[in-house]
Formats: structure tokens, sequence, C-alpha cells
């Protein structure tokens, strides 16, 4: 069986946001297909030049001074060998950032339930504007809950933190420590989400350590 403390998203009090929208609506800042196209073909021919360089600049010069000094291929092959893998972990570098897609935003139809955990210490009004922050993001209601865990501040961090909860009472769920508890402890305020294999039985006095 296995525990975590927390749903799903933890952030500090300063801009904690989560922003979730439909996959068709295209990002204006994104570059243009076209675009992406052009930079990669770009990269190749740069690395083209830089592999044609090497080898003519370097192997071939390399492989000569070895013929007319055989005492120094001890050193010199295995120098080419560093040379080669080094341009073949660039390569495999390059492929795969092309072939990286980032995911997709999610659906908001099928938006999965989200916890954003907000632990703040003498953060004053910077709590509030982190709760609003992520109340304003465009992620379902009904699938978010905002828990702020205040540790122990000795400003009015509280009492910002409490305001947030009557403004949006079905959101915010408002913990409070005695004294400062570091951010571990924090964020163990929060309720624990416990899952565990179907073929698996809880005995009735389980007992769960953090």
């Amino acid at each position: 069986m296995t525990t975590t403390n927390g749903p799903a998203l933890a952030g500090t009090a300063s801009a904690v946001s989560a922003k979730v929208g439909a996959a068709s609506v295209a990002d204006p800042r994104e570059p243009s297909e076209g675009w992406a196209y052009l930079v990669y073909a770009l990269i190749l021919c740069g690395f083209a030049v830089i592999c044609y360089f090497q080898v003519h600049g370097v192997v071939l010069r390399v492989l000569r001074a070895a013929e007319h000094h055989p005492g120094t291929r001890p050193f010199l092959y295995p120098s080419l060998l560093w040379l080669g893998m080094g341009l073949l972990l660039l390569a495999l570098r390059t492929v795969l950032w092309m072939a990286y897609r980032p995911r997709g935003a999610a659906d908001p139809a099928t938006a999965p339930l989200l916890s954003v955990i907000i632990p703040a210490y003498n953060e004053g009004a910077m709590v509030l504007e982190a709760i609003e922050s992520v109340v304003r993001a465009e992620y379902p209601r009904e699938n978010l809950e905002i828990l702020v865990v205040d540790d122990g501040s000795t400003d009015d961090a509280w009492s910002f933190i409490c305001r947030a909860a009557r403004t949006y009472p079905d959101l915010v769920t408002p913990f409070r420590h005695a004294c400062n508890r570091g951010i571990f402890a924090t964020l163990s305020t929060t309720p624990a989400l416990v899952s565990y294999s179907s073929s698996e039985l809880i005995t009735p006095r389980w007992s769960f350590v953090p």
C-alpha cells in the first residue's frame, strides 16, 4: 500500500496557479509549424557543417599524424573515438529535442480532480494574491480545491487566509499551525491520499504513519 501526503500539486505562496483550456485552442505565442520546420532545418544544417569540419579539420589530420608517428596511435585513436561519441550524443539529443511534443491542455470536460496546496509563512497580503491567482485559473471549479496552510505566521497572513476562505468557501480550506514547523510538516497537515491495490484488504484497526 502506498500513501502520499496531499493530492496532486503543491506550491509556495508566491504566484501559484493552474490553467487548463480546450486542447483545440491554439496559443498565439506558439510558433507556427512552418517556422518550427525551418528551425529544425537550420539546426540540421549547422550540425552537418560541424561534422564536416570535424572530419576534414580534425579526423583526417589525426589519421595522417598517426601514419607518420606510429607511437602516437595509442593516444590518437581513443581521442577519435571520444570525438565520435560526442558527435553521436549531440545528434541523439538533437533528434530527441526535435521529436519532443509537449502534452496538450486538458479538456475542461474531462479535467481531473485537482488539489492546490499553498503553504504560507509571514507572507502577509501576498498569500491572498496567490489564492486568488488559483481561483482565477481556467479550471473547472467543481474539480478544484485549494488547501492553504499557515505555518505559524507572526504577521497578518492568517487574516488574509481567513478572508479568502470566507470569500471562496466552496474552494478554500484553511489550516493553521500554532508555531512554525517547516515546509514538510506544513504539507503533511493536509489530508492524506491513500491508494492501494484492489487485491489488498485494510484491517479495521489499520494505522497510518506519515
